[in-house]
């Protein structure tokens, strides 16, 4: 990667999923509004009371009641997979039980096997537009956004009124760095539910990348209206401050997203070179080394960068000793150029 030319927090906060470094974070704090319409406790009661299962599995279903508050996704693979094997669900109860255990596999962090499960759900009910935005979800957190559109094209075919679908889509649309169709699918989600504040936020997201913060900002700033305790708003709406120099704004909206969200690497980079431009050294190197212990960005990637610009000479080992410490107190004391 070039680095020459951008500065080493904006490379250091550009998200890593397919985005050139002189891009703003966070594109993807926000980013998906992931899975929340299904509440797997009920479908899974539902089945059970439905079908007449075992006692044994009656077990499961109470254990899996509190799966999705607490995330315990390995206990729902276990109980989606029980219902699986039964042999008593048939049918789009059958689809349910895939398209909930691929929700599942998703939230693990296992997509190859997500899809799968959305394949046998989508083999069984061919019209079930909800496994075709999860399996689109899953392609494109894979790294396949024109695989997932595919998806979610479908999805839309199937369910033109569902504001996920195109929220998803617009998503895989910023991926492959189209903005407009992205702005477009964005707004036609606020066409069906104008109070979809997670596309308020995307939509703004996009317009910033735009260079249109005025846009950027109304889109936040509805958003927060709508709900004042969105973190994803806040690390948003503060990345704009930032970027326009605004840094006294952009550090109140940063340690908001903190208290909402709790620690979050990007956030204190961000708010690490906030601070930098004001002068608020001692603080601004805390909180760069808090998003460094959090493991973003790596030590790699700093040592880089401060090599890059004549900061740091020593060996590129990841390890952020005190050699790389210095380096790094050397240029937030010359103010993050």
């Amino acid at each position: 990667m070039d680095r020459s030319g951008v500065s080493v927090v904006t490379m250091i906060t550009a998200p890593c999923n397919h985005r050139i470094s002189t891009r703003p974070p966070f594109e993807q704090i926000q980013f998906k509004e992931r899975r929340s319409e299904i509440a797997l406790s009920r479908l899974i009661v539902a089945i059970f009371f439905s079908f007449g299962l075992l006692a044994t599995f009656a077990v499961h279903a109470s254990d899996a009641k509190g799966c999705e508050q607490n995330q315990d996704w390995n206990l729902a693979v276990r109980c989606y997979t029980e219902i699986i094997r039964s042999g008593r669900a048939e049918g789009r109860r059958l689809a349910v039980a895939y398209n909930n255990r691929g929700l599942s596999y998703y939230h693990l962090g296992e997509f190859s096997l997500a899809i799968k499960d959305f394949d046998q759900a989508i083999r069984i009910l061919p019209n079930y537009a909800r496994a075709y935005n999860n399996r689109g979800d899953a392609y494109d957190d894979l790294g396949q956004p024109l695989r997932a559109i595919q998806d979610y094209n479908e999805a839309i075919r199937l369910d033109p009124n569902e504001p996920q679908n195109y929220y998803d889509r617009g998503i895989a649309y910023t991926n492959i760095d189209e903005p407009d169709k992205a702005v477009e699918d964005y707004n036609r989600a606020l066409q069906i539910r104008p109070e979809y504040s997670p596309a308020l936020i995307n939509r703004g997201r996009v317009y910033a990348l735009k260079g249109d913060q005025e846009r950027a900002f109304k889109d936040y700033n509805q958003a927060i209206h709508l709900n004042p305790n969105d973190a994803a708003a806040f690390k948003n709406r503060g990345d704009s401050y930032r970027i326009l120099g605004h840094y006294m704004e952009a550090i109140s909206d940063f340690e908001k997203a903190i208290r909402l969200a709790g620690e979050d690497a990007q956030v204190y980079n961000a708010l690490s070179f906030a601070k930098c431009r004001i002068g608020r050294k001692e603080s601004s190197e805390r909180d760069f080394l808090r998003g460094l212990n959090l493991g973003w960005p790596s030590a790699e990637v700093v040592q880089h960068a401060l090599r890059d610009r004549g900061y740091y000479s020593g060996s590129i080992d990841g390890e952020f000793g005190p050699a790389s410490k210095k380096a790094l107190s050397a240029w937030i004391n010359a103010g993050c150029p």
